[in-house]
């Protein structure tokens, strides 16, 4: 499974081939990724979380469904808890509010 995501990651890389637009539930799934030394294998994806979490604390697409915005915010609080919980102790903090404040 690991050569096949570095296969798709480094063909994402070629413009030739076309780019995705980044998609806060799945690049969460693939930030989950460890390398052999429980590093983060793609640690961009990482990045891309913190860089673009909501104003209102979750994840998700532009468009509002509270569905994609739940699991997408409850995935990517699961990664970055993973990768290093103390310093993301603030973005975890804003998906779970989100979380507690949009679940009846």
């Amino acid at each position: 499974m690991q050569t096949m995501i570095l296969q798709f990651t480094e063909s994402a890389n070629y413009p030739d081939e076309g780019r995705m637009n980044g998609v806060a539930y799945d690049t969460a799934w693939v930030g989950r990724v460890k390398d052999s030394y429980g590093s983060p294998l793609f640690p961009q994806c990482i990045n891309w979380l913190v860089e673009n979490q909501k104003a209102d604390g979750s994840w998700g697409s532009c468009v509002n469904h509270i569905q994609d915005r739940i699991l997408s915010t409850l995935v990517s609080i699961l990664a970055l808890s993973e990768t290093d919980k103390p310093r993301y102790a603030s973005q975890i903090r804003r998906g779970e509010s989100y979380i507690w404040d949009h679940v009846d």
